[in-house]
């Protein structure tokens, strides 16, 4: 690489409750059990048109339960991608696509989704070998039969973004052939960390059905820049002062570039004899030409010791897929289903740690970070290759509707090679048992009651970029999750789920040279709760809780390196979501969102902690017709009091939560 300098990026074109709760559940407390066991299916990702595809509609209304659901860019949810039961769903690679198994490299865009959600408890019961934690299932738009479309989204997002999205859809008569896809510009973003950037995405899901064979292809890409990440950390071990204000507390000159590309086919085949197939097949590529990221650690003055890493040329590429097969039959007066699956794996990987340039004590008033460094082009590189493939049995049995039991088994070969420039490459070849097991009871008045046990192999992503070894590929760990739980409906279509669960797995942490790998063991312990439904016809709510007893162990815990309580952890988290349809004028709803997290940890050592804090979200959703076009106008501010807390990473770095911002936007379909 020649010598360069990181010159300035182009300016864009613009102990604990859940012993409590777990004895009042066990105990018969909530008085409850089970739906029907067809209530474990997932819901279709079927749209008829642009406002029934998620894109004028209330994710409120629309939501299952309170655990997570995501339409667009508007979320509601206890968990997200990154933080189910206090782990990581994207380091731990459990996603799937309209059912189908793939590893991702790169997130999707919108414009190609129906909708995301996170299925844990008995939601999870329905996938075909199930992960511990949880699954990030995601729904790809569908046209319905006959209809045709488009859309137009304009306005404005946090910080005062200028954003147009379009979306559009096509179907034959009689859905034989179809198209979704959209196009998202963001051509000027300030983000609450005060970094710009801009955000351009395009995709397209094209469907055939051929008699009983369903085909569904998926091609997208999406593009991201922006000035650099920052994290903060605490020089003095105690809670940095507060930091005021949308401002850049990093070089302006730092760079981030990300290209993302996901490719794929499925094909889903169902026939009257009770024959399931179903085969799908995923390219997901994320390139990074530039990643540039800078650790501040903060005095009590308002100064900190500033450290720039430049990083470039990164990539991540996965290609996987599934083929499965299963048969639903009868024997004995008994539903039984067998289904057998073989996955496919390649995911290739080229990082790097960078080049660290000590910008030495900066001012954060005048924030003068100084002229950007030379690189010398010496950064060394890691090139890795995962190969995972499994054969797996699944079997599934209903007697008379009043017990069912679901068992499955997977054998697991994982070959890792990794090859650092000027070394001998490393390889492991291991070979694994994976298995999964559910009881599914029907109780009282509808209800059903659950209990499971999941064996599953989990990445654990990459070292985060305050240690010594950033952005190397973390080893894939074994996980196991048991759980137990109900669901049911209280009154009218208001549903109460309720669960306890324990997962156990190896954990991370620094070792005495700053690098980061596995360290131990983690297990949380803990109980959530959702209520969620309409309580009257205007008046529609999904809330919830779960409370959580994170606890480390292992010579680490041992000597100190890391806390017993892990950073990051929150035991309690919850949110309320509401949404109102005003009698006059009828087409006005207001909705509402309130989140709680309690105090964390906020270093690995637990020297000290963050402070709890309460975000609360308003907005409003007004449906008329513009010339004659239906129209949807979404008003929202996010952080109403503007709280302006301190939240802690599981690595132990800080970040602010993000200020007051407000949405204006404006859809028409046309």
């Amino acid at each position: 690489m020649p010598h360069s300098r990181l010159s300035p990026a182009p300016r864009p074109r613009l102990h604990a409750p859940w012993r409590t709760l777990s004895c009042w559940i066990l105990s018969g407390g909530l008085g409850l059990a089970a739906l029907p066991h067809a209530a474990l299916a997932q819901d279709a990702g079927g749209v008829g048109n642009g406002m029934a595809n998620g894109a004028a509609g209330s994710v409120v209304s629309q939501a299952r339960d309170a655990f997570g659901q995501r339409i667009g860019n508007e979320e509601i949810g206890l968990y997200t991608e990154g933080q189910v039961r206090g782990f990581s769903l994207e380091n731990a690679g459990n996603y799937r696509m309209d059912g189908h198994y793939y590893v991702r490299a790169a997130r999707l865009p919108d414009v190609v989704l129906a909708g995301v959600a996170i299925e844990v408890g008995a939601n999870a019961l329905a996938t075909d070998f199930p992960a511990p934690s949880g699954i990030v299932a995601s729904r790809l738009r569908r046209p319905g039969a006959g209809t045709a479309g488009l859309t137009v989204e304009a306005g404005i997002r946090p910080q005062f973004a200028p954003m147009v999205e379009m979306k559009g859809w096509l179907a034959s008569a009689d859905g034989t052939l179809g198209v979704a896809g959209g196009a998202l510009v963001n051509p000027h973003i300030l983000y609450s960390d005060g970094t710009r950037g801009e955000e351009y995405a395009v995709g397209a899901v094209p469907r055939a059905r051929i008699g009983a064979l369903n085909l569904t292809g998926l091609a997208a890409w999406q593009h991201r820049r922006f000035n650099g990440n920052y994290s903060f950390r605490s020089a003095n071990g105690a809670l940095p002062p507060e930091l005021k204000g949308i401002r850049l507390f990093a070089p302006p000159w730092q760079r981030f570039r990300n290209d993302m590309v996901n490719l794929g086919g499925m094909a889903d085949w169902s026939t009257p004899d009770g024959w399931e197939r179903k085969a799908g097949l995923f390219w997901s590529s994320s390139s990074q030409p530039e990643n540039d990221f800078t650790m501040m650690t903060l005095n009590p003055d308002g100064t900190a010791r500033t450290t720039a890493i430049a990083v470039r040329d990164q990539y991540t590429r996965s290609l996987s897929g599934e083929v499965l097969a299963g048969r639903r039959f009868e024997w004995l007066g008994i539903a039984h289903r067998l289904t057998g699956a073989a996955r496919y794996r390649r995911t290739t990987t080229r990082a790097t740690p960078g080049q660290s340039f000590d910008l030495g004590l900066v001012d954060l008033d005048a924030r003068d970070f100084g002229p950007p460094p030379v690189l010398d082009g010496d950064m060394v590189y890691s090139h890795g290759l995962v190969r995972q493939d499994s054969i797996g049995l699944s079997y599934e049995m209903d007697i008379a509707g009043r017990v069912r039991i679901q068992a499955g088994v997977q054998r697991a070969f994982y070959r890792k090679t990794v090859a650092i420039d000027g070394a001998v490459p490393q390889e492991t070849d291991d070979r694994y048992w994976l298995y999964n097991g559910a009881l599914i009871l029907p109780l009282p008045r509808g209800w059903l009651g659950y209990m499971s046990y999941t064996r599953g192999l989990e990445e654990k992503g990459v070292a985060p970029a305050n240690a010594a070894n950033r952005n190397e590929v973390l080893p894939a760990v074994m996980a196991r999750q048991v759980e137990l739980g109900v669901r049911g409906r209280v009154h009218g279509r208001l549903s109460l789920a309720a669960g306890l669960f324990e997962i156990v797995k190896p954990t991370t942490g620094f070792d005495e040279q700053g690098r980061f790998g596995l360290q131990g063991t983690v297990r949380h312990r803990g109980v959530e709760l959702s209520l969620s439904g309409p309580l009257t016809d205007r008046l529609t709510i999904a809330t919830g809780a779960v409370f959580l007893d994170p606890e480390n162990s292992g010579p680490a815990v041992e000597t100190g390196l890391i806390a017993h309580w892990p950073a990051g952890q929150s035991r309690l988290t919850a949110q309320f979501n509401m949404e109102y349809r005003l009698p006059v004028p009828a087409n006005l709803s207001v909705d509402v969102q309130l989140t709680h997290n309690s105090t964390q940890p906020a270093d690995m050592a637990d020297r000290f902690r963050t402070g709890a804090n309460s975000l609360f979200d308003i907005g409003a959703r007004y449906r008329l017709a513009l010339a004659g076009r239906p129209t949807t106008l979404r008003f929202r501010v996010q952080n109403l009091l503007n709280d302006r807390s301190w939240s802690a990473s599981g690595s132990g770095t800080l970040s602010r939560v993000r200020p007051r911002a407000f949405t204006l936007t404006a859809l028409a379909s046309l």
